[in-house]
């Protein structure tokens, strides 16, 4: 699972990426893979690390629903008041919506779409 944090600043798009994304894609078994997600995920201009704030809000998260490691993505997106988190996962952006999160959490395809149409 790919996960970036987007920040607008100026109408510039900051690419954000995280501790936990880093380990969650270093667990990719597939060398091929794991290199072409490693190679994504190499544009990112910031990096949050986990902290007792983080991992804190991420226990709050997760009483709505949200596995571990994607409640850990979410608090730390909010920890850089990150626009938007952009996830395939399903079940991620349905619960992730439960929560009140001022991050909006996106399928990057429908982002895309949306953020095309909105420049029109």
């Amino acid at each position: 699972m790919m996960i970036l944090f987007f920040g607008y600043l100026c109408n510039i798009c900051e690419l954000i990426g995280s501790e936990v994304a880093e380990f969650e894609l270093s667990q990719i078994p597939d060398d091929i893979k794991r290199g072409n997600i490693q190679r994504l995920y190499s544009v990112v201009n910031q990096r949050v690390e986990l902290n007792p704030q983080i991992e804190q809000r991420a226990a709050v998260l997760q009483r709505h629903g949200l596995k571990a490691f994607d409640s850990l993505h979410l608090a730390s997106a909010e920890s850089v008041s990150a626009d938007v988190l952009l996830t395939v996962d399903k079940d991620f952006i349905k619960y992730a919506k439960r929560t009140g999160s001022p991050v909006r959490v996106e399928n990057p395809i429908i982002f895309t779409i949306q953020e095309v149409k909105s420049e029109r």
